[in-house]
Parts: C-alpha cells; sequence; structure tokens
C-alpha cells in the first residue's frame, strides 16, 4: 500500500508535459516581447540622433556656406586667382571633405545591429529546445509557425 500512496502524490506524465509547454510559451512571450522594446529603444536612439545631426548639419552647412563664399571672394579680391577659380578651388575642397564624412557615415551605419544580437540568440535557443511548438499569440492546439 505504500507503493499505491506514493503513486496518487506524483503528477502524472500528462502534467509535467502540459507544464513544460506552458513554460516554453511563456518564455518565447516574454523574449519576443523584450525583442519587440529592444528594437524600440533602438530605432528610438536612432531617430534621436538622426534629427539632431540632421538640424546640426543643417545649420552649420548655411554658416559654412557664408564661410566659404568669404574664403572665395578673398582669393579673388586678393587677385590671387579669378572669380571662377576661386569657386572652383573651394568647390573641390568642399567635394574632398564631403567624400570623407560620406565614408565615416557609411562605416557607423554599418555597427547599428538590429534586431539586437543578444535576444535574437537567445530566441532561436529557445526554438531549438521546442520545435513545433505555438508561438506567442497563437491559440492552444492550432499548429505551430
Amino acid at each position: 500500500m505504500p507503493q499505491d500512496d506514493r503513486k496518487t502524490n506524483e503528477p502524472s506524465l500528462t502534467s509535467l508535459i502540459t507544464g513544460i509547454v506552458g513554460d516554453v510559451q511563456d518564455l518565447l512571450e516574454k523574449q519576443f516581447t523584450l525583442l519587440k522594446t529592444e528594437a524600440k529603444q533602438e530605432l528610438k536612439a536612432a531617430r534621436n540622433s538622426a534629427i539632431g545631426l540632421g538640424t546640426g548639419s543643417i545649420i552649420a552647412g548655411v554658416g559654412v556656406l557664408f564661410l566659404l563664399l568669404m574664403a572665395a571672394h578673398a582669393l579673388y579680391e586678393y587677385h590671387v586667382l579669378p572669380l571662377w577659380g576661386a569657386y572652383g578651388v573651394i568647390g573641390g575642397i568642399l567635394a574632398l571633405i564631403g567624400g570623407g564624412l560620406l565614408a565615416y557615415g557609411a562605416r557607423e551605419a554599418a555597427d547599428v545591429e538590429l534586431p539586437p544580437p543578444q535576444t535574437t540568440q537567445a530566441l532561436k535557443e529557445t526554438l531549438q529546445l521546442a520545435p513545433g511548438e505555438p508561438m506567442p499569440g497563437d491559440k492552444v492546439g492550432s499548429p505551430g509557425r
């Protein structure tokens, strides 16, 4: 009789599997929520930096434009170059600086990682542990994605 008491106190295999499936579903939902939250944070940071960079660039560009006009007219005024030549020199310098800034911006843009790699890796590991399980938001009993 002591063996019968032990069997009734232990959870059944079905309840254990149901608990595991529920835990995996909860974990997947939490990881998808984390992924979404991290992606929103990255996009917000990128948006804020783009606004600051864009506005600052426009204002600085106007100021630099006036300085460049002044430099071209100074070259002309001191008879070093004809006016068209002074504008050509200033334009060439600007083209070189602009090309360097474009290359820098391309390198910086390559460092932006969306989706976040840590969350993506954790999500992949979880999905490998439970293949065929329903995705978060699926109705219980419906086939997984």
